[in-house]
């Protein structure tokens, strides 16, 4: 290999080398944003009445005809329904 090829072949492999840490940087940044937004999505989940997060025992329930909002409870969601109604994807 004549010394050009191998200086070449060298500027190559650094630049792979520069990509892949790049690549890696990257991978760390994304996983970080869905941590935050997973979080962020959590917070979301909320009864929209009450604003009760639920729980793995009683956990929230869907409208369900639209499946847009989360009630804790019948109650919640009878109480909320003449506001929603308007808006449910379902009745129009």
């Amino acid at each position: 290999m004549t010394l050009q090829r191998y200086r070449d072949a060298s500027k190559v492999i650094l630049k792979a080398e520069e990509v892949n840490a790049a690549e890696e940087e990257s991978r760390a940044s994304i996983a970080s944003i869905m941590k935050e937004l997973a979080l962020l999505n959590s917070h979301l989940k909320r009864c929209v009445l009450c604003g009760g997060p639920g729980s793995a025992v009683q956990p929230l329930k869907k409208c369900a005809q639209c499946r847009r909002v989360r009630y804790c409870n019948g109650d919640c969601q009878r109480k909320h329904w003449a506001k929603h109604a308007p808006t449910c994807s379902a009745t129009h």
